[in-house]
């Protein structure tokens, strides 16, 4: 259940990215031409916080593309035990509502 989220993930949004390895395996991180998506599952590794986005940043500070941050439930209950630790500017991605995902920002929607 856990890989099969990522999969299910990928397979939906993102199915010609290559998957690539960043700091350890524990991140999921995958490339399609300008962007390079970074996953997290819930149950597997933890979420996308603050201090995780920014330490995956510095990495890629090189990177002149895109990064662009997810975590991935299987619910919206799981989500909620957590939400206030997601960090802004990231995305959710819930497996049981799988056509839309949540983006934890609203500035350049709303500017």
């Amino acid at each position: 259940m856990k890989v099969g989220i990522v999969i299910d993930f990928k397979k939906r949004f993102i199915k010609k990215a290559k998957k690539i390895f960043l700091l350890d395996k524990s991140i999921n991180a995958f490339c399609r031409e300008d962007t390079i998506y970074i996953i997290f599952a819930q149950s597997k590794n933890g979420i996308v916080s603050e201090e995780q986005k920014d330490r995956i940043l510095s990495y890629l500070k090189n990177w002149k593309g895109k990064v662009v941050f997810f975590t991935l439930f299987n619910d919206r209950n799981e989500l909620s035990k957590i939400s206030q630790k997601i960090s802004w500017g990231s995305y959710i991605w819930l497996r049981n509502d799988p056509d839309h995902t949540i983006h934890f920002n609203g500035d350049k929607f709303l500017g």
